[in-house]
């Protein structure tokens, strides 16, 4: 029962959380999750080891052969399971921190872009029939994924904040780290909180007023639509492309982004518009949008 609590505690929310993390990834991750609380690891180290399982899962690429891909599947994984591993780890001991959030997102990004060009340079050496351009693929269906993701990850903290009741916690994040900024800390942990700051200021661009809206409505409307962005998640990218790697079918994963994927995002970018105006109906003392 213990490691049941324990699992339940280390995820964000069973509600929203993609399919592929509740069916794959953090199931796995829990199973290092328990050992590796026990070590004097800390969360960011932890994601400095997914980066190193992210870069060798690039090189594998880059090699181009059939047994290199499935090697590249393989560590690629091992970076989902790593990456899941931090923020579970996190959330257990209560140790979130807004460096914490930046490193993780670096490493998601530099992840992301060293993969996409290994695949890139990994398809002219293997020798495939890929029939369009390699490179432009490969770009393509890096910035396609970098839209579905921050679109996805924009809307799962927002759910997050409404089900925590830390509505418009943008706005006071950027009033607690901005004083932080100047704090007697070391440079980089005073470079990261900038970072946050900066990305919490774009990001506050694009928020609701949404101390006004009514909380129970905006989860409850929700769910239906996080569950539809759960399916361009970031954990649906990588499983998709160790499926593919696996198979030495690479055409699957730019199937699912370039045509699933970009078709699916345009069907849910109107789907959340029609929610949110439903949730505005709803709450009358909300007056506008930014």
């Amino acid at each position: 029962m213990n490691l049941i609590k324990d699992y339940i505690s280390s995820i964000k929310n069973p509600k929203v959380e993609e399919p592929m993390d509740m069916i794959f990834f953090r199931p796995l991750a829990f199973i290092l999750v328990k050992p590796l609380s026990y070590l004097p690891l800390t969360p960011n180290q932890i994601s400095f080891l997914s980066c190193v399982a992210g870069v060798w899962a690039a090189y594998f690429f880059s090699l181009g052969s059939y047994a290199s891909f499935r090697y590249a599947a393989c560590f690629y994984a091992l970076y989902a399971v790593l990456d899941c591993c931090d923020g579970m780890i996190a959330r257990l001991k209560g140790t979130g921190s807004p460096l914490g959030r930046v490193v993780d997102g670096v490493v998601d990004y530099v992840v992301g872009i060293a993969v996409h060009v290994g695949l890139a340079i990994g398809l002219l050496r293997s020798g495939l029939d890929v029939k369009y351009n390699v490179w432009g693929l490969c770009i393509f269906a890096g910035f396609s994924t970098i839209a579905h993701c921050i679109f996805f990850d924009f809307y799962l903290n927002k759910y997050l904040d409404f089900v925590s009741g830390k509505k418009d916690s943008v706005r006071k994040d950027i009033e607690k780290y901005s004083s932080a900024e100047n704090s007697e800390q070391k440079l980089w942990h005073k470079i990261s909180i900038a970072i946050y700051v900066l990305y919490s200021k774009i990001q506050n661009l694009f928020q609701f007023q949404e101390v006004s809206l009514n909380s129970q409505i905006y989860c409850k409307e929700n769910v239906k639509a996080m569950r539809l962005w759960g399916l361009i998640g970031p954990s649906a990218h990588i499983a998709f492309l160790v499926l593919a790697a696996g198979l030495f079918k690479p055409m699957i994963f730019f199937f699912y982004v370039l045509v699933f994927g970009n078709i699916w995002f345009l069907f849910v970018i109107f789907f959340q518009s029609q929610i949110n105006k439903k949730v505005m109906r709803a709450s009358p003392a909300y007056s506008s949008i930014l």
